[in-house]
């Protein structure tokens, strides 16, 4: 029996045990570093007051003798914040552990401040970012090929080394008009399109269509909610948070090596960065860096999980962009929409529809001798009758029924649905295709010849610092940030929802157009909208006729013409 819900999450958050606050910040990772504040609640009550009043329900339902504290038996009910309720011995005496180690006084009882306290340096709080395991990893949900883990950044960098012949890490207009010829070298299937699979040099797969796959935890898969959010919820905040700016925004290339960030890195003001210079050596330090948080909110926002209103834009101040009516906030190339997710969802929830019947079996299977009942002794051969026993026998009498059973089941999921709806998530997710997808122009997820002979538009179109060159940084970024009341989970611990959606790749072929002639579609054969002299199917010199732009490719415009052209005739 699971108790799958915010309590019991792993979680990516380790939080401090300061009192409760009617506010959370986080620190978004974007050109610059943004401190952002959110007040949150469910239906009207404040985030911390709803948790608190969840785990008071908690403490009063493992309170079997209504003595205000919680004994050896009664702790033992207690369900861990790591992973699932208590399913054996093991686990049931491992939980009880963890109290008697934080029990203050050493007698064995735990009061319910004690409870408290301890679920909250265990991660188990009002609200939490949704993100992975415990070690801190997040789980991905990538549209694609099984085979390939890529994201909008590695198909960057890809499209990069192809084009950029002078290696300065920059695309100017000339290695831009130079992108049909170079890049088509990797057109693998010579079907004169580049799917994402062959920029970045794997050959597309030559049969099958797109695939769904759910990645959990992949080796060396990046972490979107680990790169853009920090969380100042968590254990020694300030601390982190000097070390992870100095690692995000240092343009040292041995990133290891870098222990301080100057104005120019991490982009503050010239008064902000005075400020946090207490040295005043013109360096801030991983010990000054951390005091930003300690600053005025750059963004201030209010959210109530529950209600249908978006979340509201308090306050914001430069270098932020508000878009109060959209609930959109951009940072320079970054744009965040900011939503409200209403209640998550998680499969975890349907599987007590089918516990009844289950319980009802392993119940009868257990009672050997058929007299209605499961002694100490038939409980002995079943881990969870044998370590959850005390708290089955609900009256104490030496024997667990059928009833005694359900109704425990039926307390676990009302426990669960409590749990499930007394604290709010932050999911983090990105449809970011870089530049990819800027070129990208009629998103069937390949690019034609014509939108790579176009790629050199993009560089008038995003140069932010008119060097008339086209910088990884100046390509857009787009992320949702959605809070949810309840965890962001799905059908089994440690598992998230969707945290980053990746382009898909594959052969599978758009549907077909429905511009030009019939004559003229068909001939179309990888459906890019435009006919190459290769898939022309008469002679040269008809092509050439039929090519009034002399750009190589019959466009739908100029085949509906040659079709008019010869029915006036």
């Amino acid at each position: 029996m699971r108790l799958t819900s915010c309590l019991l999450a792993t979680l990516l958050l380790i939080p401090t045990t300061t009192q409760a606050k009617d506010h959370e910040d986080i620190v978004l990772l974007v050109e610059r570093p943004i401190l952002v504040r959110m007040h949150l609640s469910i239906k009207g009550v404040a985030h911390h007051k709803v948790w608190d009043g969840f785990l008071k329900f908690l403490f009063k339902s493992l309170d079997r003798n209504k003595d205000v504290i919680l004994d050896k038996t009664e702790s033992q009910g207690m369900p861990t914040p790591v992973a699932q309720f208590v399913a054996n011995q093991s686990t049931a005496r491992r939980i009880y552990d963890y109290f008697v180690t934080k029990d203050k006084n050493q007698d064995g009882k735990v009061t319910f401040e004690e409870m408290k306290s301890y679920y909250l340096r265990k991660g188990s709080t009002a609200f939490r970012i949704g993100g992975g395991s415990a070690s801190g990893r997040v789980v991905y949900q990538y549209l694609g090929y099984a085979s390939s883990n890529v994201t909008a950044s590695q198909v960057n960098q890809a499209i990069l080394k192809l084009l950029d012949s002078n290696k300065d890490g920059k695309l100017s207009a000339k290695e831009m008009e130079n992108a049909e010829a170079r890049m088509l070298k990797n057109d693998f299937d010579d079907d004169e399109m580049l799917t994402m699979q062959e920029v970045i040099g794997q050959a597309t797969p030559a049969t099958g269509g797109n695939t769904l796959r759910l990645v959990t935890r992949a080796a060396g898969a990046p972490s979107v909610a680990r790169d853009l959010v920090f969380p100042m919820s968590m254990r020694f905040a300030k601390r982190a948070l000097g070390k992870k700016l100095i690692e995000r925004y240092t343009k040292r290339k041995n990133k290891s090596t870098a222990d301080h960030l100057t104005r120019e890195e991490i982009g503050l003001s010239r008064e902000e960065f005075r400020k946090l210079d207490t040295a005043r050596d013109g360096r801030l330090t991983s010990s000054e860096l951390g005091e930003f948080a300690s600053r005025k909110p750059d963004l201030v926002l209010r959210v109530d999980i529950g209600k249908s209103a978006k979340p509201q834009i308090v306050d914001s101040r430069k270098p932020i962009e508000a878009d109060v009516k959209r609930a959109l906030v951009r940072v320079g190339v970054t744009e965040l929409s900011i939503q409200n997710g209403g209640t998550a969802r998680s499969g975890a929830w349907v599987q007590f529809a089918r516990q009844s019947a289950a319980s009802r079996a392993q119940f009868n299977a257990l009672d050997r001798d058929n007299n209605g009942y499961v002694d100490k002794d038939e409980a002995r051969v079943n881990n969870f009758y044998r370590s959850s026993f005390a708290r089955l026998d609900a009256d104490n009498d030496g024997k667990i029924f059928l009833k005694e059973v359900l109704a425990f089941q039926k307390a676990t999921r009302e426990l669960t649905e409590r749990s499930k709806n007394s604290c709010i998530s932050l999911n983090v997710s990105s449809d970011d295709r870089g530049l990819f997808g800027l070129l990208d122009r009629d998103g069937d997820q390949r690019l034609s010849v014509r939108e790579l002979r176009e790629a050199v538009r993009q560089i008038k179109k995003l140069d932010r610092d008119n060097d008339q060159k086209l910088a990884l940084n100046e390509i857009p970024r787009r992320f949702q940030l959605s809070f949810v009341r309840g965890p962001s989970m799905t059908n089994a611990p440690g598992i998230q929802n969707v945290v980053f959606a990746a382009p898909t790749m594959g052969r599978s072929l758009p549907k077909p157009r429905t511009e030009g002639p019939i004559w003229f579609r068909k001939m179309d054969r990888n459906r890019d909208g435009d006919v190459s002299p290769r898939e022309f199917l008469g002679k040269p010199e008809v092509f050439k006729k039929l090519d009034l732009d002399k750009d190589r490719l019959l466009s739908a415009d100029e085949a509906t013409k040659a079709q008019q052209a010869f029915r006036q005739k």
